[in-house]
């Protein structure tokens, strides 16, 4: 293979879990030109990756326009949707062109939504991921994920930092609703973990978390660190650096501590570990209510709590989500 190009738009989480795609195929082809397609919005995954050779930001609406690049001879498509087809017809072709393709497992996915076949799980994202390679002869990748915000910069030793306490993230945001723990309850987490532990606090999150972490840190009626608000990856890559664990919602908060090796408790509410997308190849606890017969109630979190009650989450203690955070520090 000369020229490989791998598509996966959205979101930024799961832009982040096909890391180890990548290095596969470098790995499998140390030759080959590795070029990424990805939503404009989350290019920065890719930019000081050393793997990959040119990132294509792909605007919405712009999917049939991609022009500059060179004939592929394999294309990998993670995304398997009508813009990754849009933007695999646009390009142009060599004779021995060839297309693999993940397999998205609706069928699964949607028995687990509407019939509750748990504990039937799906593969990890990560393994379903990798799977297309196999077609090509390529083995697994045993690694963890990967994030290169700064130049030169792999798997950096931790920054230094000026305390000597424990130090845990919060990320309560996520794109959906039923994803996310209710404020007053993450209030409470913050104030067992600052009184109960003298753990230090950090708010994670971008601009939309803001309102969020002004809420938490209000009730909470204790001090915390505000990382929140960050204007790009980078700057809540080096925060994560810094911390000893994250607790996060099902959110891409999750796979950017991952990838940078930061052991992390992830709630879940109205989405469940079964359906793939667990913390990978890093320490974490699952923290969840396992006897809400309703969940999921969808594979990627609803706008409301179909049922009315939000039990999913209500019903989690905040001391279960401190002590999960702290069973990984070896700290309960």
């Amino acid at each position: 293979m000369n020229s490989i190009l791998v598509i996966r738009l959205t979101s930024l989480g799961d832009v982040i879990l096909t890391t180890p795609v990548i290095r596969a195929l470098r790995n499998a082809y140390p030759e080959a030109a590795i070029d990424v397609a990805v939503d404009a919005r989350y290019r920065e995954v890719w930019n000081s990756n050393p793997h990959v050779r040119n990132v294509v930001a792909v605007q919405r609406g712009q999917e049939g326009y991609i022009n500059g690049f060179a004939a592929y001879d394999l294309i990998v498509d993670l995304q398997r949707s009508r813009r990754s087809a849009t933007i695999i017809r646009s390009l142009s072709r060599t004779s021995n062109l060839k297309v693999v393709r993940y397999n998205k497992h609706r069928l699964a996915k949607l028995a687990m939504v509407y019939f509750k076949h748990r504990p039937h799980s799906l593969s990890h994202i990560v393994q379903r991921y990798l799977e297309p390679l196999r077609e090509l002869g390529i083995p697994g990748d045993t690694g963890g994920l990967e994030l290169w915000p700064l130049p030169n910069e792999g798997r950096s030793a931790r920054r230094a930092r000026h305390t000597t306490r424990t130090r845990i993230g919060i990320a309560p945001g996520a794109q959906h609703f039923t994803k996310r723990y209710p404020p007053e309850l993450m209030a409470k987490v913050v104030r067992v973990l600052v009184q109960a532990h003298n753990v230090e606090v950090v708010t994670l999150g971008g601009a939309a978390e803001v309102p969020l972490c002004d809420q938490i840190e209000r009730e909470s009626g204790v001090g915390v660190v505000r990382g929140d608000g960050a204007a790009s990856l980078a700057e809540t890559t080096a925060l994560l650096d810094t911390l000893d664990c994250v607790i996060s919602c099902d959110s891409a908060l999750v796979h950017m501590a991952a990838a940078r090796g930061v052991p992390v408790a992830a709630i879940y509410g109205g989405t469940v570990p079964e359906l793939g997308f667990t913390p990978y190849a890093v320490r974490h606890n699952v923290v969840e209510s396992a006897d809400v017969p309703c969940r999921p109630c969808s594979h990627i979190g609803k706008s409301q709590c179909p049922k009315g009650h939000f039990r999913c989450m209500k019903s989690i203690a905040p001391e279960t989500v401190a002590m999960s955070a702290l069973e990984l520090l070896n700290l309960q």
